[in-house]
């Protein structure tokens, strides 16, 4: 019975490793644009989006 269970959460383990190493990948371009684009602008909406954005990464 382990010697079936064993791949099976071997290969759930994997899947959920390799999602969350995405979504962290994901995060951080997205972080890296949203830098570019507030240091193109000058106005103070995105500025303030940024620092929502980076408190919610932060969590």
């Amino acid at each position: 019975m382990i010697g079936l269970l064993a791949p099976l959460v071997g290969a759930t383990v994997k899947t959920m490793c390799m999602s969350m190493l995405s979504e962290k990948l994901l995060q951080q371009v997205i972080l890296i644009l949203l830098r570019r684009l507030v240091e193109s602008t000058k106005n103070e909406v995105d500025d303030k989006i940024l620092q929502a954005y980076e408190k919610s990464i932060a969590k």
